[in-house]
């Protein structure tokens, strides 16, 4: 999208309407927080011009400002600062909150998205991450010249998931239009049930970073159907993310041994939200890296999507049956480096590793500030290489994956034909 530039219009520190209590300036991480990377998970939310009560977008930035403010007192360590990677000063310091403008129509973006112009959209490039001093949480609002905006939330990971976010966006949409009957009251819990502790930096590790490039793969819902239909064959049914993930990791691992000439294995590690798989179960309210994640060992010389399936399935099952409901305490301590003890070799040797999140269940789409639904739920990737960001279609049914890999690995696996065959590459929003 050459020509095309955004442009910082405003940047604003909107600081909680009310200042936090004495008792609650320093706030505690958790372990899961702990080891979390501290780079900011970033979600675009796209709205087209059909503004309803809100005429201006200078309105629109008014309004969402103004509601931010009121809200940060209930979200208040989003309004301070990260003191180390296992503390936050809640010093009512503010989030950062940006107005850009950019000189094109919202239609060009949604009918060719590109990921490096995405990010654009974010306020999260090193420089302005670095003038935002170890800021919790930053917006950018970005008006196009058509009248449409785009809203970028980005809340640093240390904080909290994908569910974290969900939570907040829903009380922030709440106080934008004056609706408390959606209002949500989050519960910071994640500090009690895993404290931190005094731990080595570890938490980049098996992150790898470089010359990378993403790839979104759009499936609709009937291409995930008849991929389900096919694996399944007489077997259990796989799940929309089970056949969607089977079918982009056997064709990433193909890419990377294609290149390589050779059968290594690889590792794949799934993301799960253990918020209702605790015993007893925690609120979907509740503030943090409440997740954690199982590993899946691929050593196959002929991988098969439906054997991919089910060893997913199996770990899954065992994860979520005897490991998610002790993630607390000083049992889930001893879990948790046990874990990081078990894959530490793995990490240091010649193996593929790769890693999903899956945004899918997620009620992204019902964030309205007041001017509508929005018509496009974006992730723009992440810069590190082996990677898949799943997220749910408008319509429910279908889904988006963000896949980041190697520039070369990335060449050959956009040609798959087994992934061409269910998922189009990049098509029109």
């Amino acid at each position: 999208m050459d020509g095309i530039n955004v442009n910082i219009v405003s940047r604003n520190i909107i600081k909680p309407n009310s200042p936090t209590p004495t008792s609650q300036k320093t706030f505690k991480l958790s372990l899961i927080d702990q080891l979390t990377p501290e780079f900011y998970g970033a979600t675009i939310f796209f709205y087209t011009s059909n503004v309803k009560s809100i005429e201006t977008t200078s309105d629109m930035s008014k309004s969402l400002q103004d509601s931010l403010s009121r809200i940060l007192p209930k979200f208040y360590p989003l309004a301070g600062q990260f003191k180390d990677s296992s503390t936050i000063d809640c010093n009512d310091e503010g989030a950062y909150f940006f107005d850009a403008h950019v000189n094109c129509n919202i239609r060009q973006v949604l009918d060719k998205p590109d990921s490096n112009f995405l990010k654009k959209l974010l306020p999260t490039d090193p420089k302005t991450v670095e003038s935002c001093s170890r800021a919790v949480a930053i917006f950018q609002f970005t008006q196009f010249e058509c009248g449409g905006v785009a809203l970028s939330a980005c809340i640093c990971h240390k904080m909290g998931d994908i569910s974290t976010l969900s939570t907040f966006l829903r009380s922030w949409t709440a106080a934008a239009t004056n609706d408390p009957g959606k209002d949500e009251v989050p519960d910071f819990i994640g500090g009690s049930l895993l404290t931190h502790r005094n731990l080595p930096m570890m938490s980049n590790v098996g992150l790898a970073r470089g010359k990378c490039r993403t790839q979104r793969i759009v499936f609709d819902g009937s291409k995930i159907a008849s991929l389900r239909a096919k694996i399944t064959d007489g077997r259990q049914a796989p799940s929309r993310v089970e056949a969607v993930v089977a079918v982009i990791l056997k064709s990433a691992i193909t890419a990377s041994r294609s290149l390589s000439g050779s059968t290594k294995s690889a590792i794949f590690f799934q993301t799960v939200n253990v918020r209702n798989r605790m015993s007893p179960p925690i609120s979907e309210n509740s503030i943090g890296n409440l997740l954690w994640q199982f590993p899946v060992f691929i050593e196959e010389k002929e991988i098969k999507v439906y054997e991919l399936v089910a060893k997913i399935r199996k770990e899954m099952s065992e994860f979520c049956n005897t490991k998610a409901p002790k993630l607390k305490g000083a049992e889930g301590f001893r879990e948790i480096m046990g874990c990081i003890g078990k894959w530490a070799f793995h990490f240091l040797t010649n193996k593929d590793i790769y890693r999903c999140s899956s945004w899918c269940r997620t009620p992204l789409y019902e964030t309205d500030f007041g001017w509508g639904k929005p018509i496009w739920v974006s992730s723009a990737g992440q810069d590190i290489r082996n990677v898949m960001i799943l997220v749910d279609s408008k319509d429910g049914n279908g889904m988006e994956a963000w896949v980041t890999l190697d520039y070369k690995e990335m060449d050959v696996f956009e040609k798959n034909e087994e992934l061409l065959e269910y998922g189009s590459l990049n098509p029109s929003v």
